[in-house]
């Protein structure tokens, strides 16, 4: 017989079950492995299997053919007794709402019983209409008298935009508010330009020049042509189309056309009608954009063209409050005059005229260029009227890098003339063989830059063989290479004036900083000619004795001096700080300003004729703030004029 592990005569291997253990017992057991056994019992035990190899045996698994059913496991709701606990589907029931309108929320009737979801139920509750599939939680609410979205309140987020019509003339005004159709005091407009009074409103009858806007257009006359992006007019019966040449072409001469909001790419003719053509909203909302382009086969970029006579013989052509950009002129054969002998060039990159008599009033004229003269305007052989522009940010190749005033007169009045270049003269305003009035403007931050062979200059005002009036303005922060960084004249004969302006804070390479007179002569009184830079003269320079005719002015710089070269004060001059609130010593542009402080030496120190005194009678204040015109003057800081170089 074979032993457990060594030879033991006589001994047998008697095996012994209980329970689930099986026990061999062997006759005899080496306990000292001596290899001499001796009989004792030597017990051995075999586990019983892990079928499901779960980590439970049968007798503790109570499914040893399912690893999921054992002792930890976690009870889920599916009829079987998952942890063995001798429970199926214990704790697991929910509650389940009744949906009777098949909208995903459940209303009142629950089920608790249950953890499956029985037929019919859902797991969200809240409806509060359950026979109404439009209205459960987080529906929207609409106009319709529901509680749409069950938060026990009614219409109050109609997806409709109404206005406050507070006179009940059916047009609202100011702020959308969400209302529902028929809510009283409400409008599905706001076209109301006075939402106080019902006979003020788009539809009512326009009187003209009564400034007052009756039908809300914002034109204070009857208009015959409307212009509009989606060519509709809600404003009256005129008709309306969607391009500004359309209409002019469609018009008559002494009609109205207004233009509404929007961005208009195109170029436009008069063709010698009359018309008066104005925005209905302004410039920041209505813009004429040529596109900077200048089209191989056609000869005419400037945005707005007058060449067919119009405003003569006592009719009226007016451009009225656009925003005006993006022009390169016109070839000089059709529009423009070849000063110099040079040829081939283009003029007038947003306005050109010859031979017509236009009025441009609050219009925003900006980045336009030309290789010629008149980097925004060229106004040629008539009286133009500019009133009240601003004029900022324009280029020409050779003169005015803003007007060009050409053979003409006219009024330049109450305009902003900023950031203009040219090249060779007139930065801002050049003026040939013209007159006129150019009063109530400001002449700011305009450069010359002598890119041309003929040596330029004066940066804000270059007045050539012309005599208009330069009457209360502010020609400051000019620069120009070389000369005359705020007024530069050269004429073959006596004739025109400065009164009461302020030049102030120009600088110039060389000669005249303020001021430079290279031939002819010029009346100057009232000015305060002050804090200018240049080599020689750096407030006034006169090549000849006589060129400048001054009296009544006060020149200044720091230090005392009066910073003048080449021509002897007046009697009446003064040499003293002008005691403005604000100059340019504290090289802070930004809070420039060039009124007079209350013991201002230029109070009451200006020419005591009678018809330069100020608007209270007077005797004159020298500076832009005094004489006849100094309560038309508009701007007081330069931080005006700051904000509008960077709009």
């Amino acid at each position: 017989m074979r032993s457990f592990g060594h030879s033991c005569p006589g001994a047998w291997i008697v095996p012994i079950t209980l329970a689930a253990t099986v026990f061999a017992l062997p006759g005899c057991y080496d306990d000292d492995e001596d290899t001499n056994p001796s009989p004792t019992w030597a017990p051995t035990i075999t586990p019983v299997p892990d079928q499901d190899a779960d980590g439970y045996v049968q007798g503790e698994d109570c499914d040893d053919s399912d690893a999921s059913v054992n002792p930890d496991a976690t009870e889920v709701c599916d009829g079987i007794d998952n942890d063995c606990d001798g429970q199926t589907d214990e704790e697991l029931a929910r509650t389940w709402y009744l949906d009777e309108d098949g909208d995903g929320y459940g209303g009142a009737t629950v089920n608790d019983t249950e953890c499956a979801q029985p037929d019919g139920y859902v797991s969200d509750p809240g409806d509060c209409a359950d026979d109404d599939p439009a209205v459960y939680p987080g529906a929207t609410d609409i106009c319709d008298e529901k509680d749409n979205d069950c938060d026990n309140v009614t219409d109050e987020d109609p997806d409709l935009t109404f206005y406050a019509d507070l006179d009940g003339d059916g047009y609202g005004a100011g702020d959308p508010i969400a209302a529902c159709p028929g809510t009283t005091g409400m409008a599905d407009n706001n076209l109301d330009c006075d939402d106080s009074s019902a006979a003020l409103q788009p539809g009512a009858l326009e009187v003209d020049g009564n400034d007052v806007d009756e039908n809300c257009d914002g034109v204070d006359r009857t208009v015959h042509l409307y212009v509009t992006v989606d060519g509709t007019n809600p404003y009256s019966d005129a008709p309306a189309v969607t391009s500004i040449q359309e209409a002019i072409d469609t018009a008559y001469t002494g009609q109205t056309i207004a233009v509404g909001p929007g961005t208009y790419r195109e170029k436009v003719r008069f063709n010698g009608k009359n018309i008066y053509l104005t925005s209905m909203f302004g410039p920041e909302t209505t813009v004429v954009d040529g596109g900077g382009r200048t089209d191989s086969d056609d000869d005419i970029d400037s945005i707005f063209l007058f060449v067919d006579g119009e405003g003569t013989e006592g009719g009226e052509a007016v451009v009225r409050g656009f925003t005006i950009r993006g022009g390169r002129g016109t070839d000089g054969e059709i529009c423009g005059n070849a000063f110099g002998e040079v040829t081939g060039l283009r003029y007038g990159g947003a306005v050109c005229t010859r031979g017509a008599e236009p009025v441009l009033i609050g219009n925003i004229i900006e980045d336009n260029s030309v290789d010629g003269s008149g980097g925004a305007l060229y106004l040629d052989e008539g009286p133009v009227d500019l009133i009240d522009n601003i004029i900022r940010n324009n280029s020409a190749d050779y003169d005015a890098g803003g007007i060009n005033l050409s053979q003409s007169s006219g009024d330049i009045t109450g305009n902003v003339i900023i950031d203009n270049e040219a090249g060779r003269y007139g930065g801002g305003f050049f003026a040939y063989e013209s007159s006129g009035l150019v009063a109530n403007n400001i002449i700011a931050f305009n450069a010359v830059t002598n890119s041309k062979p003929i040596p330029g200059g004066g940066a804000g005002v270059c007045l050539h063989d012309s005599y208009p009036t330069l009457t209360n303005n502010v020609i400051a922060y000019n620069d120009a290479n070389p000369d005359a960084g705020g007024v530069r004249i050269f004429n073959v004969a006596e004739g025109g004036e400065l009164i009461n302006n302020v030049i102030t804070g120009n600088d110039a390479i060389e000669e005249g900083g303020g001021i430079r007179v290279g031939s002819g002569s010029v009346t100057a009184r009232n000015n305060i000619v002050a804090f200018n830079k240049a080599a020689s003269g750096a407030n006034a320079f006169s090549v000849s004795e006589t060129g400048l005719m001054s009296n009544f002015n006060i020149y200044y710089s720091t230090g005392g001096s009066s910073d003048v070269v080449g021509f002897t004060l007046g009697a009446q001059d003064i040499v003293a700080d002008p005691g403005l609130v604000d100059d340019p010593t504290d090289f802070v542009v930004e809070d420039d300003d060039y009124r007079l402080k209350e013991d201002s030496t230029a109070i009451d120190s200006g020419a005591s004729d009678e018809k330069y005194n100020d608007t209270d009678g007077s005797t004159n204040d020298i500076g832009a703030y005094g004489g006849p015109r100094g309560a038309d003057f508009l701007y007081y800081t330069m931080a005006d004029i700051v904000a509008l170089r960077t709009e």
